[in-house]
């Protein structure tokens, strides 16, 4: 009886789990849309002017020119350059069209992880013997 109480335990938190991974996808993916149908194309947040090549215009990021590469080198090392381009990318992901796929990626990866989740979520088998005291 204990181990049929179990199973349906197990099946119950499975089911849970692959509801809350659609519930993940569902919202997500929506999100996701509406993000990138109005977000501008190709938007730059922080641009300090716009470079126009063969018509088609470019914006001109701070981090982009040589000037702030050499004063970041010289006040940090590689290290701060490495840095501040790391933080400019994770930057980036949470922005305009960007961000529709940041949503995207995290809505699919979190429904990805409930599904695992509930394929290999058992609980452990019962002792036959609470108590603890055991057959002698």
């Amino acid at each position: 009886m204990e181990n049929q109480d179990i199973e349906r335990e197990d099946a119950a938190i499975r089911r849970r789990f692959r509801r809350i991974g659609v519930v993940i996808l569902a919202t997500a993916l929506p999100a996701a849309a509406v993000v990138y149908l109005r977000a501008a194309p190709d938007a730059a947040y922080g641009a300090i002017g716009y470079e126009i090549v063969d018509g088609k215009s470019y914006p001109i990021m701070p981090a982009d020119s040589k000037r702030y590469q050499h004063d970041m080198e010289a006040i940090g090392g590689k290290s701060a350059v490495l840095a501040s381009d790391l933080t400019q990318g994770f930057n980036s992901l949470w922005r305009g069209r960007r961000l529709a796929y940041t949503l995207a990626f995290l809505g699919v990866g979190g429904f990805l992880s409930c599904l695992f989740l509930a394929n290999r979520l058992t609980f452990p088998p019962l002792p036959a013997d609470r108590t603890g005291g055991g057959e002698k």
